[in-house]
């Protein structure tokens, strides 16, 4: 168990604050059972002040009872809906991983990574708008990605069924006219969100009626100005013709982004901050210090559990303000004060550790050769030189200290290798010991792999990789299943079926279908030929099976 300051809800631990709104507090939360047993949730908390309001009350158990049924990987589940201690809460799926806002703030996406957000947005609301439920909240704030590059939709606090009804909120900037003038809404008006959305991920600021980013290219443009448009009819008629636009943009690329390529971008740009160091304020990533909590549906003073949540001030314990900031007794900022230096000490010596491991496998003898004074690359991948690497072809570098590594991509975003390192994705620049010959190796997924051995030469030694990948022939993947199934193809989550015409690099894929309604499960390869469409059709009903 993390070694941090928790406050007891019912069976929960409350953990860290996530965010707050006019209507709910958001939590980190944890359940722990016996022998270990952890899990961690999202606990969704009514504010207390509307806590007796009988239409604030409706509202939240509504929107329990909308999201509840809504089972889909671009929706963010609920698991719950409880009570404690007068307290109306949701327990939800736990995201790690940051809301598009703060993507947004960081600066503009690569446009096909945007368009790769905008298309899981599309597929969850189709999903919901499908089973008459219409989001009417869509915003930055409410689409979480996760480190491991899911999309998921969150809050459907003002959701409503597909009847055209007036609805009152939402957030401003994302409200379609129509909305903000309190009339008629539908899903159309969801998609002006998502226009929106569009708009804000190639800008990298929020959205202002205007002209579309400059540099955007045509095919977006035209998303974002049909999107947009003022008047609903002029709009996309509905989700799937929206997603089906995008998926045609990212399919005519030839260079559509992964969910893995999405999740190396959100580590890259938000990194994780362990629990431990943001409980203390140590966050780097934030410029406030340890935060104040309110607590809803309970004074402070009762607040009871495995660990309770320490007063900042004597003076304010009958208030309702806590903190997860450590203790303030000297010999609690003393003992904190011998860890740091402890951890600092540590840091210190496992990078030495790390550092003086990396040179020696660098120069092990399985990647090392003698020194010799003409240089050139060996390309395996395009069948330059001599498959069995003859001396003459093999490439070797003379002894030195460091050398520069720059390795660029086009498309960028191939994974870099030294062996069966990971150094990371291109554009690339670091340096490596430059005493051996490097195997290099260059993968994206729907391209054609590279493998290079490298050299460093010139004074300051450096080695250079400029590549264009090739993009591979790529098919067309139709499937459903009875009476529906979560989709796995090649070990990656995709959206629930049916799905529709997803283009997959020509070859051979493993697909995985579980069907949460009958507990079946069925595997299979699929062989996809270029250019063409391949349908699977499978019964989940009872025994599994393919019908096609």
């Amino acid at each position: 168990m993390l070694d941090v300051e928790t406050l007891a809800f019912g069976k929960y631990q409350l953990v860290e604050q996530l965010a707050e709104g006019g209507m709910a507090v958001v939590w980190r939360a944890r359940m722990v059972g016996p022998n270990g047993f952890q899990k961690e949730f999202c606990v969704k908390q009514i504010r207390r002040e509307l806590a007796e309001r009988a239409e604030f009350i409706e509202l939240f158990v509504a929107e329990a009872k909308l999201t509840v049924s809504l089972t889909h990987a671009n929706i963010v589940p609920v698991y719950e809906l409880g009570m404690v201690d007068g307290t109306y809460f949701l327990a939800l799926e736990l995201i790690d991983g940051p809301p598009l806002a703060k993507l947004i703030k960081l600066g503009p996406l690569p446009p096909q990574l945007a368009a790769y957000i905008v298309e899981q947005v599309l597929r969850g609301l189709d999903y919901a708008h499908r089973r008459g439920v219409v989001h009417r909240d869509l915003s930055a704030a409410n689409v979480l990605v996760s480190r491991d590059g899911e999309v998921k939709i969150v809050d459907f606090g003002i959701a409503a069924p597909i009847d055209g009804r007036a609805v009152r909120g939402g957030s401003r900037g994302y409200m379609a006219p129509e909305q903000e003038n309190h009339g008629k809404t539908d899903a159309r008006s969801d998609l002006y969100a998502v226009g929106v959305l569009l708009w804000e991920l190639l800008a990298g600021r929020r959205y202002a009626v205007g002209p579309v980013p400059e540099g955007t290219e045509e095919s977006l443009r035209a998303v974002i100005v049909r999107a947009t448009a003022p008047l609903p009819d002029d709009r996309f008629p509905d989700a799937a013709a929206m997603l089906a636009q995008v998926s045609r943009y990212l399919r005519d690329m030839s260079m559509g982004p992964t969910q893995t390529e999405l999740s190396a971008y959100v580590r890259k740009r938000c990194p994780d901050v362990p629990l431990e160091l943001r409980a203390r304020g140590l966050d780097p990533t934030r410029r406030s210090g340890p935060q104040t909590i309110p607590v809803a549906g309970r004074d402070a003073s009762r607040a009871t559990g495995p660990r309770t949540v320490p007063v900042a001030d004597p003076t304010r314990a009958t208030g309702k303000q806590v903190t997860f900031a450590t203790r303030i007794e000297l010999e609690s900022a003393s003992r904190a004060r011998r860890s740091s230096r402890a951890v600092w000490v540590a840091a210190g010596v496992s990078a030495v550790l790390l550092g003086l491991g990396a040179v020696a496998w660098l120069r092990s003898p399985a990647v090392a050769n003698p020194p010799v004074e003409n240089v050139k690359v060996n390309d395996h991948a395009n069948g330059n030189g001599n498959a069995n690497g003859n001396a003459s072809d093999r490439v070797n570098v003379s002894a030195s200290p460091a050398g520069h590594l720059s390795v660029r991509t086009t498309p960028p975003g191939a994974e870099i290798r030294l062996g069966d390192r990971v150094l990371g994705s291109s554009p690339l620049d670091l340096d490596l010991p430059a005493g051996t010959a490097l195997a290099l190796h260059v993968r994206k997924h729907g391209f054609a792999p590279i493998d290079k051995t490298l050299a460093f030469t010139g004074t300051p030694l450096a080695a250079t990789v400029n590549e264009r990948l090739q993009a591979l022939a790529r098919g067309e993947l139709t499937l459903n299943a009875l009476p529906w199934a979560h989709v796995t193809i090649d070990g990656e989550k995709k959206p629930d079926t049916p799905l529709q015409r997803l283009p997959l690099p020509a070859g051979p894929h493993q697909i995985r279908l579980v069907c949460p309604p009958t507990g079946r499960e069925l595997k299979f390869t699929v062989v996809v030929e270029p250019d063409t469409e391949v349908r699977r059709l499978a019964d989940l009903r009872s025994e599994p099976k393919l019908l096609d």
